[in-house]
């Protein structure tokens, strides 16, 4: 592949030509990991993009804007390859998640892009336990045990 992006640094983002009977059609890196990131968080199981330390830190002091975290991008004339960094939601079966990620992903940018994607490479970076959610489960299952009532049994 000729050039790989995964971060916008306040440079002009690359862009994939596209060229019709009518001329030439332009389109940003930046909007093809943009149609990933979103088919991506909006697939079954996937809590969220995943982003590294310091570009977290950088991007809170305003030092960096990442536009399309936990995306990068590699292009070689009509073709893209796609690297997906996510968070799965504890609970979801990782391999079927990715696959649906997969799936959802070459789908939507194709079909808004016209360009073909060649690969979708989903790095699973973590799983996120929801505490209130988990608790909620727990609670429905516990059986509620009156201590007070026990103990005035052993009194008489």
């Amino acid at each position: 592949m000729d050039e790989i992006y995964d971060e916008f640094d306040g440079e002009q983002m690359p862009e994939q030509t596209i060229t019709s009977k009518h001329g030439n059609v332009q389109i940003s890196s930046d909007v093809i990991s943009t149609i990933a990131k979103i088919a991506a968080e909006e697939t079954p199981g996937v809590d969220c993009m995943y982003t590294s330390f310091p570009d977290a830190i950088a991007e809170r002091l305003g030092t960096k804007k990442i536009r399309s975290k936990g995306v990068k991008i590699e292009m070689d004339g009509q073709s893209v390859i796609i690297d997906l960094y996510l968070i799965i939601k504890y609970g979801s079966r990782v391999h079927d998640t990715a696959v649906a990620v997969q799936e959802n992903v070459k789908e939507n940018v194709q079909t808004m892009t016209g360009l073909n994607v060649t690969a979708v490479n989903v790095h699973v970076e973590g799983m996120h336990f929801d505490k209130k959610q988990a608790n909620e489960d727990i609670g429905e299952n516990i059986e509620v045990i009156d201590d007070e009532a026990d103990d005035d049994e052993i009194e008489d």
